[in-house]
């Protein structure tokens, strides 16, 4: 191919198109262009440690399997990513937090509730550490965590949550 010689760009662009054929829920196609980059991205990488382009591939390959509702892969795409952003960034760094608390999302929707909700509440502690107690960032954390304790039937839990997330 005419960018046989830039695997990263080749790679970058593969996610670039695939990210608007996401947009248009062009989820078949999409992915292939995912996982074609994460294909490039791991030839170049060879034997070394993971890199944020590949846990932001995983991401994306997260969001198409979301959009297709096919959570079990989606699931795996997200912890993967995760996996790496706690190798690179430490267990506390914003690209962390959103991960994790995507990864929350997609647990709720297998009904996976335990697990989500220990997501989420890791997901507001972070938040709390990394952007003071009266972020946004901190009520959308106890909103999802609200939203858990409710589908568990943990009324006085997620009204104490919501409350909490609708005063900041």
């Amino acid at each position: 191919k005419e960018l046989a010689d830039e695997p990263e760009l080749s790679a970058t662009l593969d996610e670039a198109v695939g990210g608007a054929y996401l947009e248009m829920h062009e989820y078949a196609k999409a992915e292939e262009l995912f996982l074609e980059a994460l294909k490039i991205r791991d030839q170049v990488r060879g034997n070394r440690e993971p890199t944020p382009e590949i846990a932001r591939c995983l991401n994306l390959l997260g969001q198409v399997y979301s959009g297709q509702s096919r959570w079990e892969d989606a699931k795996e795409q997200y912890k993967a990513a995760l996996e790496i952003q706690q190798a690179i960034f430490g267990p506390k760094h914003p690209m962390v937090a959103d991960t994790m608390s995507t990864l929350g999302w997609v647990l709720t929707q297998k009904a996976d509730l335990n697990n989500a909700e220990h997501h989420f509440r890791l997901v507001v502690a972070m938040q709390r550490e990394l952007n003071g107690p009266r972020h946004p960032h901190v009520a959308t954390a106890l909103t999802r965590l609200g939203s858990v304790l409710t589908q568990e039937g943990r009324i006085a839990e997620a009204e104490t949550a919501l409350r909490e997330a609708y005063a900041i």
